[in-house]
């Protein structure tokens, strides 16, 4: 039904299965925020009106659920999953695999039986998806309703880099990173603590803010390369869009040839401007290594998990095959 409150919520959930009856994807949803928070009932997660037939004529297409809350400025904490599927794989908002939930028994009425999953996001997400497995019929699912429960998003658009979450992730992950890229994270942190002490009138001066950045790489003389000979050239060596920046009416233009050019045309371009820049452009630098770090675990696991259930699999069929023998003696 998809209501928070006394407000409906449209588009918040896509599957790549197709839906077989007359409902929609949207009236499998209940949510509501932390402040209302219920205790958990079948009846709140389940009625005639949340029951939605899935379907896929592909057997190459698992049944996979996108929920994203972020247009309505909120965040998931916890969700409980009512359906066919013994098995729910859940990943996070830039895909990265969460956890594994096997489903518990709750009931079985005329060939239709039902599960119920629950978790509990180790931090709140805008976005999550939903891999669901082991159904009772191949290439077809009940989805009898999903609860939600959720939290406001206080965070403002512009805010910085969450570097808590980056640092748990981080140490969940038992990833070492790079020297760059540490240091990378270290002129980020640098750059918050500027956001966060004030207005934008207090943001520190580009030039200051490069100077900074020179000092962090190439204080060793090999943070890019034995060739940056700048902080712009540096900052085009990390990100190339950084190199072809440049501003209408006559704001001048960055350019990395030379230290005299770079402070000459500084000085033409507003400040705000040119830290939003740098610091829009960082920020994609960092999420995109991350999401490839997160999809290359997520592609690995996925093998993994592949691999034991196949063999689980096997296990499952040789014991019915004596089974069977059994009584068949």
């Amino acid at each position: 039904m998809s209501v928070l409150g006394d407000k409906k919520l449209e588009n918040v959930v896509s599957c790549s299965w197709e839906v077989l009856n007359e409902r929609s994807l949207q009236d499998a949803l209940t949510l509501e925020t932390c402040e209302v928070k219920r205790k958990r009932s079948l009846e709140c997660m389940v009625s005639l009106e949340t029951c939605v037939h899935l379907g896929s004529q592909s057997d190459s297409v698992p049944c996979q659920l996108e929920i994203n809350v972020k247009k309505e400025n909120l965040r998931i904490t916890e969700i409980s999953i009512v359906s066919e599927a013994r098995i729910i794989e859940i990943y996070g908002k830039c895909g990265e695999y969460l956890a594994t939930s096997h489903a518990e028994f709750l009931d079985e009425c005329e060939d239709m039986v039902v599960y119920v999953a629950d978790y509990k996001f180790p931090q709140p997400t805008p976005e999550c998806s939903l891999k669901f497995a082991r159904m009772k019929v191949k290439g077809q699912m009940w989805l009898y309703g999903i609860y939600i429960n959720t939290e406001k998003d206080t965070a403002s658009p512009d805010s910085t880099v969450n570097f808590h979450n980056v640092n748990k992730i981080l140490k969940e992950s038992s990833h070492q990173i790079t020297d760059k890229a540490d240091k990378c994270k270290k002129f980020l942190q640098m750059y918050s603590a500027y956001c966060v002490s004030g207005s934008s009138q207090t943001l520190p001066n580009p030039q200051s803010l490069l100077k900074v950045f020179d000092s962090l790489y190439l204080s060793q003389g090999s943070g890019v390369g034995s060739q940056a000979k700048n902080a712009s050239k540096c900052f085009s060596d990390y990100i190339p869009a950084f190199a072809s920046f440049s501003k209408s009416k006559n704001e001048g233009v960055f350019e990395s040839s030379s230290v005299d050019t770079a402070e000459k045309t500084a000085t033409s371009v507003e400040a705000d401007d040119c830290v939003k820049f740098i610091v829009q452009e960082l920020q994609k630098h960092i999420d995109r290594k991350f999401c490839e770090l997160a999809a290359s675990l997520s592609c690995q696991i996925d093998k993994k998990l592949g691999e034991i259930q196949e063999r689980q699999d096997k296990k499952l069929d040789e014991i019915m095959h004596l089974l069977q023998t059994v009584k068949n003696a």
